[in-house]
């Protein structure tokens, strides 16, 4: 578990590796981090590819009834979006790099970390469309 302010820590403290694609997992309405469906995620992906895998935790607000959980969407995915663009600004891995999957609520989360990172740096809608699906 890393926090935001420590995103500068990443390859230190997780093993980040900034060469390799990365896959981001948003869990869905009532989950958390340690969810099962985010461990079925990450590890069909690790047995495929050599990736980074962050599972984005915003179970504080998924706990909470569906209605005030679904109006934090768009909160959720700039949020996640500002995360993944430090990412790229301050350790120079780059957004085309990334792969975005969300489970039930967090599917909509990416679409709108999705749409952030499309209106903020116009980004082939193609390549991140595919990339979010």
């Amino acid at each position: 578990k890393i926090k935001e302010s420590q995103l500068k820590d990443i390859v230190r403290l997780t093993g980040f590796n900034i060469s390799r694609e990365t896959l981001v997992v948003i869990h869905g309405w009532q989950n958390n981090r340690e969810s099962p469906v985010n461990d079925y995620i990450k590890n069909a992906a690790l047995r495929k590819h050599n990736i980074n895998v962050i599972v984005a935790d915003w179970s504080p607000i998924a706990k909470r009834n569906y209605v005030t959980a679904q109006r934090s969407v768009v909160r959720v995915g700039n949020y996640i979006g500002d995360f993944l663009i430090r990412l790229d600004n301050e350790l120079d891995h780059r957004l085309n790099r990334i792969t975005i999957v969300g489970h039930s609520l967090g599917a909509h989360i990416s679409g709108k970390v999705f749409k952030l990172l499309y209106i903020r740096y116009m980004l082939p809608l193609s390549l991140l469309f595919l990339k979010c699906i």
